[in-house]
């Protein structure tokens, strides 16, 4: 081969690794490789960041020399089962020297799928997500609880949540609340309703809160006064009305 070609082959290797590494240390997830002696042969900036640990701390070493007897007990099986071929998914909790939990969603790949070999560990920190996760299902149960009709309307007014009492007071299933529009849950005469409800929206997206009577409709057993109170807030950049009524 020209050694002038071979040079520039060589240098080309050199950048592409160069650009990989910035790419690499640029994606939001905790990345590492372990040779197929299980010892750790590269880490990203954002798993080094993570784990409170220099590169020196970590390359060269087998996982239960870095991390703690009790955080090395939950991966052990896993990494020993990946080395020989085998990919795992899982959740798992990790605790920093400064008392901090976090949650990550771990994927550890065999460099060649189905051979034993070396490893890659990538990583996501799902804290938020999971913190999300439970106050949504606590959110839930509290509005389950709830003895009045709580429904969420997007800007059009069409029903997107609502809770266990909207399913009581107005006599209809689950899938026939969703997706109506709020008008069509009362008894009112359409143009005198939409007047009002137009009213509300407007107080609603200005910052107050809009209460007043309803004739709302109860399927199977009639009309029945309420008294709603709507609210408005926004979620993802998008308008919302919080309907909160009752008998």
């Amino acid at each position: 081969m020209d050694p002038t070609e071979s040079l520039r082959q060589e240098v080309n290797a050199v950048l592409s690794a160069r650009q990989l590494e910035l790419i690499v240390n640029r994606v939001p997830a905790f990345i590492a490789q372990l040779d197929r002696r299980g010892r750790f042969a590269y880490i990203n900036d954002a798993y080094a960041k993570f784990f409170r640990r220099s590169r020196a701390e970590i390359l060269g070493r087998e996982p239960r020399e870095v991390f703690s007897h009790s955080d090395f007990r939950q991966i052990e099986e896993r990494v020993a089962s990946v080395l020989s071929g085998k990919a795992h998914s899982y959740q798992r909790q990790v605790t920093d020297a400064e008392g901090v939990t976090s949650t990550l969603q771990v994927e550890l790949l065999p460099e060649t799928p189905g051979e034993a070999g070396g490893l890659v560990v990538i990583a996501h920190d799902i804290t938020g997500l999971k913190n999300a996760e439970e106050r949504f299902s606590l959110h839930s149960r509290v509005l389950g609880s709830i003895t009045e009709s709580v429904l969420l309307l997007d800007e059009e007014g069409l029903v997107v949540y609502h809770n266990a009492a909207a399913e009581r007071d107005s006599g209809l299933a689950s899938g026939r609340i969703v997706g109506k529009h709020f008008l069509s849950l009362q008894a009112e005469p359409t143009e005198a309703a939409a007047a009002r409800f137009a009213e509300a929206r407007e107080k609603a997206r200005a910052g107050g809160v809009w209460s007043g009577e309803w004739q709302a409709r109860r399927e199977g057993s009639g009309d029945y006064p309420a008294h709603a109170d709507i609210s408005g807030f926004e979620m993802s950049g998008r308008p919302f009305l919080i309907v909160v009524q009752r008998d």
